[in-house]
């Protein structure tokens, strides 16, 4: 079964990459440097080039971007999405990180927040 470049990045992207980038907007900014590598060394067995290879050159070649590329949007794309949010537990939630404040009820079913550490 001979497949072309085009359809082993398309399975690579449906069957590998939303795996390992799964939840990929709450990850902060690390690198994840074991995917990259992962990434990387499909490609070069795809073009069939040394593992000494430019990767550059590889992603030139085959019009592709490194995975922390498509994470960095996934991370933008989710912050936006937090910011313009109707729903008031994400925004909550995000104050709290920001803060460093937790929201709670009293006894008298009142909010309030209280200063954490």
């Amino acid at each position: 079964m001979c497949l072309n470049h085009t359809t082993r990045l398309f399975l690579f992207d449906c069957y590998i990459g939303c795996v390992v980038n799964y939840a990929s907007e709450i990850w902060e900014t690390q690198k994840g440097q074991i995917l990259e590598n992962l990434h990387l060394d499909f490609c070069k067995k795809l073009l069939c080039v040394k593992r000494t290879t430019c990767s550059s050159a590889v992603y030139i070649q085959l019009g592709r971007y490194p995975l922390s590329t498509y994470r960095m949007y996934d991370i933008i794309k989710y912050w936006k999405y937090v910011l313009y949010s109707d729903n008031c537990m994400i925004v909550v939630k995000y104050l709290v990180i920001k803060t460093g404040y937790i929201l709670l009820r009293n006894v008298y079913q009142n909010l309030i927040f209280v200063k954490l550490g």
